[in-house]
């Protein structure tokens, strides 16, 4: 619940987050906000090999969409997969397999670990767990200022 005086992110509102968010994204905050966001998100994920037909996709867009609403404060695998499931209709569970599902398929083409690399700014070796593909996404969006 937001508070009178909100001393963190976590105490804002869902409306104030998202002027936040779009403040960062330099975008005509706040009815333009989600779209220019999705939209940013899109553009970052073309840059891998994926399957957009993929029934995880559009759960990994919304996942990214709300980390980057809720940045810098991360919230955890089962919140994404609780907001991501409200905002799709969706059981919770299914979203979190789908969303793990999807980073396997990411990384099933070679190019994609260089790709997640040059975003992260080191070397990965292994495939990341959803949650850290979202928040590489959430924070390489960020300092990208999309």
């Amino acid at each position: 619940m937001p508070t009178v005086d909100p001393q963190k992110v976590g105490d804002l509102s869902e409306e104030e987050k998202q002027m936040i968010a779009a403040h960062r994204l330099k975008t005509n905050f706040p009815t333009k906000a989600p779209d220019k966001i999705t939209n940013s998100i899109e553009g970052a994920l073309k840059q891998f090999s994926i399957k957009k037909t993929y029934k995880g996709y559009p759960f990994l867009v919304n996942a990214i969409r709300e980390a980057v609403i809720d940045l810098p404060e991360r919230l955890t695998t089962l919140e994404i997969c609780e907001r991501v499931s409200a905002n799709k209709k969706a059981d919770p569970a299914v979203v979190g397999r789908e969303l793990t599902r999807m980073v396997s398929n990411i990384w099933r083409f070679t190019e994609n670990p260089t790709v997640y690399s040059r975003i992260v700014k080191h070397e990965v070796v292994e495939k990341p767990m959803p949650v850290e593909f979202i928040y590489a996404l959430a924070d390489y969006l960020t300092r990208q200022k999309c």
